[in-house]
């Protein structure tokens, strides 16, 4: 294939799901060495210790990017169900996944770097949270299968 060659996308539900399962490691895995850098990095904090608005910002971003990554999916999810073919309902629930972790993961990282600025082991606690949300959004046949409500020749196709 040449350089230029525009590569199809993955055509059949079982490449669709390794695809899914490659991004969610590489978005979960990224999210875990960021967030173990800064956990290593952190110095002693250079903010004085009334500095409690970073704690509410980050605790904020937290709970918002786990609420707002649900509530997206969550609404996609009724609009995935109505489409006719298993490989549109797949390609779409891929995009979701994507958003999700993409606001789990900013939010993840976040608090990371407010832990690093200031040194509240609290902050790094959303940041653990955060990483359990993600890996409980990770793609397998069954999810899918369970979260699409596919019917039995759809299940086999993914399986």
């Amino acid at each position: 294939m040449q350089d230029n060659e525009y590569a199809p996308p993955p055509s059949s539900p079982k490449q669709i799901l390794t695809t899914m399962t490659i991004l969610h490691l590489a978005l979960t895995g990224g999210t875990v060495i960021i967030s173990t850098v800064f956990f290593m990095l952190q110095q002693p904090p250079q903010l004085p210790e009334s500095a409690q608005l970073f704690l509410v910002i980050a605790l904020a971003v937290c709970v918002g990017g786990i609420l707002a990554g649900n509530f997206i999916g969550n609404a996609q999810l009724g609009v995935i169900r109505q489409k006719k073919s298993l490989l549109e309902k797949l390609r779409a629930y891929q995009t979701t996944l994507i958003i999700r972790l993409a606001l789990l993961e900013g939010s993840a990282v976040f608090c990371a770097i407010i832990y690093f600025l200031t040194g509240n082991i609290y902050v790094f606690g959303g940041t653990a949270l955060i990483l359990i949300f993600m890996l409980l959004n990770r793609p397998s046949a069954s999810k899918i299968s369970s979260d699409l409500e596919l019917n039995a020749s759809e299940r086999s196709e993914l399986e």
